[in-house]
């Protein structure tokens, strides 16, 4: 998930029987270094015309700073809507806002979750 929680990790790494090599490559992906840098490629990366940070420019609206979209909903207090049924999680993380919901899965509905 990308909304920040102190009971998981950005990205949990499959936990097989991978080479050395591969765990470190897996750990280096999952870290939370990583994931800023992605974020970046996402919200901010100049020549991405679709990036969030140009996609508010064409609606005239001001920019935000790099990684700050997350800290502007909560200072909103703005709904947050998860399509991932919480058993997924185990429940939903204690240290997410009341205003988050999870939902179920987008294309898994009904008794097949358990």
């Amino acid at each position: 998930s990308i909304i920040p929680s102190k009971e998981y990790t950005p990205v949990t790494p499959l936990q097989d029987n991978q080479s050395i090599l591969g765990k470190k490559l897996s750990n280096l992906h999952s870290s939370a270094a990583a994931q800023r840098k992605l974020r970046f490629v996402m919200e901010d990366l100049p020549l991405n015309p679709s990036s969030l940070s140009n996609l508010r420019k064409r609606r005239g609206l001001d920019p935000l700073p790099a990684g700050e979209s997350w800290k502007l909903l909560v200072a909103k207090n703005a709904p947050v809507v998860v399509p991932i049924h919480e058993v997924a999680f185990n429940g939903k993380p204690a240290d997410w806002e009341d205003n988050t919901v999870l939902t179920e899965f987008i294309f898994l509905r009904g008794e097949t979750v358990q």
